[in-house]
């Protein structure tokens, strides 16, 4: 063998041992599969039979998160718990970029931008002429004017001058008195193993076709509605984004509400009413926008719902969107938000709201979701790792709060608070009353009151007082009416025995 020849085989033979070696190194996260490895692009060799097996290093545990936004007022003299560390986290199974198209669907924090930079909207009860007259003074561009009939007002869509900020055009339209108020396009995104099993760890099981009663909307991506896994599912939609091609994250929401399939919906039989508010980017992603949701919403409080399932998020307070949900929740609707994806922040908008019940995600062993959100709104905790959900073309293992949540939000249809007493702040206090206590005593930043359960509290009837409690402005501006006219009455009644007592004592003097 020539010299030269010896050089380039002892290279080969050096090359294939480094990439043995390097191969070898490959392990598998905790949970996963060599078939679900392979599927998102990871091959790991088989091991030898005689090797001896290395204990995995224990995980990190994640810092709390700064609270970021947390403005929900607690009880006069309640002192909060000290926060516990989250349990050992859940592993978390991210795919390669030329992932499989069955990979699971991990929803994960967001990193975008939190509102649209070159838009805003203003908000007033005026014509529409006047509408676009107050934009063309402020240089604005008028893309659409949307009607909210339950809050009063137009909503104007319009794009900003080159170089104006949001922030600076918002500052000029509030100086004009005919406006109620203006604010910025905020940018939302989604959030989100037998079924059996899951489902009993709260307690749950399938219900019979058609046990359930009721109406629940949803407002998420498009649905799936020809899928197999929803056929004579009781399924109507509106679509409010820029596209009906159906979405994974939308029909996994809608088939684990009211699925008909192998794995039925926790409120099967229910009418389910899918607002589609979310659009697909040109990378395939999908987002929605306040104009959108803002019509979502309007449309929803129209329908009456008995339960809202709201698997969605953004960082900061959407004014008109908060209005929405508060018309929402004075109307009757319970209403399940989901926590967020993000375990470096808070409870994301619109979760910590007071009127909506926060949801976070855990596994079957009743351990944390790793990318999910914490904080003092953290409500309750549900399944929401690893759930297997049809996906148009299919089914998929999903992973995040938003399916938590429509585990949850399925469920409140059971609750006499929801379904016939229309009382959303009874259905909370019983959800947390029954939740089931997971890590140390006592409410925490992780997992809120506990493990999600339907007990005593949640099955009970609505006491008269709660339904009193709901409607409690309607009755006080009727009793206020009341009182008015009845001290109106006493009024002239006095007015007339003065007249009374003054005549007579004139006709004494006279006499």
């Amino acid at each position: 063998m020539s010299k030269q020849a010896g050089i380039h085989v002892f290279g080969v033979l050096a090359t294939i041992a480094f990439t043995v070696s390097a191969t070898a190194s490959v392990k598998l996260p905790e949970g996963m599969t060599r078939e679900q490895a392979a599927a998102i692009g990871i091959v790991v060799p088989e091991e030898p039979a005689a090797a001896s097996a290395v204990p995995a290093a224990a995980p990190t545990k994640a810092p709390l998160p700064p609270q970021r936004g947390d403005t929900k007022p607690r009880a006069s003299g309640a002192a909060k718990p000290a926060p516990k560390k989250p349990p050992r986290d859940f592993p978390v199974i991210r795919a390669a970029p030329n992932a499989a198209p069955d990979a699971p669907l991990i929803m994960g924090p967001y990193s975008g931008a939190d509102i649209v930079p070159d838009q805003v909207l203003f908000f007033a009860d005026l014509p529409q002429d006047r509408l676009r007259a107050i934009a063309a003074r402020n240089g604005l561009t008028v893309l659409a004017i949307s009607p909210l009939d339950n809050l009063g007002v137009a909503m104007v869509h319009a794009r900003l001058p080159y170089g104006t900020s949001p922030q600076a055009a918002i500052d000029q339209l509030e100086r004009d008195q005919s406006i109620a108020w203006a604010q910025p396009n905020h940018i939302y995104w989604l959030l989100g193993n037998s079924r059996e099993k899951g489902l009993a760890m709260h307690g749950l099981t399938p219900p019979a076709s058609g046990a359930v009663s009721g109406r629940i909307v949803m407002i998420d991506s498009p649905v799936d509605e020809g899928n197999a896994a929803l056929a004579g599912a009781r399924l109507s939609q509106q679509v409010f984004g820029s596209t009906s091609a159906p979405a994974a994250h939308g029909t996994a929401i809608a088939e684990i509400l009211v699925g008909t399939g192998a794995f039925p919906g926790v409120a099967q039989g229910a009418e389910l009413v899918s607002l589609a508010a979310f659009s697909k980017d040109s990378k395939g992603d999908w987002y929605g926008y306040t104009p959108d949701l803002a019509r979502a919403l309007d449309a929803a409080i129209a329908l009456g719902p008995n339960v809202a399932n709201l698997s969605f998020a953004t960082r900061d307070h959407d004014k008109v969107v908060g209005k929405l949900i508060e018309k929402l929740d004075q109307s009757g609707t319970c209403i399940a938000a989901a926590a967020g994806n993000d375990p470096h922040y808070s409870v994301l908008f619109p979760g910590r709201l007071d009127v909506t019940l926060a949801v976070t995600a855990i596994d079957e062993r009743q351990r944390i979701y790793t990318n999910a959100s914490r904080g003092e709104k953290v409500d309750i905790a549900a399944w929401g790792v690893g759930m297997n959900a049809a996906v148009p073309g299919g089914r998929r293992n999903v992973t995040g709060t938003s399916f938590a949540t429509a585990i949850v939000s399925g469920s409140m249809l059971r609750m006499p608070a929801c379904n016939g007493g229309r009382a959303p702040a009874a259905m909370r206090a019983a959800i947390r009353s029954d939740a089931l206590d997971l890590g140390e005593p006592g409410t925490d930043f992780t997992f809120g009151a506990g493990l999600f359960t339907l007990g005593q509290a949640s099955l009970a009837p609505v006491a008269a007082s709660a339904a009193a409690a709901r409607r409690g402005p309607e009755v006080a501006d009727n009793s206020w009416a009341v009182v008015s006219l009845a001290g109106a009455v006493m009024a002239v009644f006095a007015a007339i025995l003065l007249l009374l007592w003054r005549r007579r004592r004139q006709d004494q003097r006279s006499d």
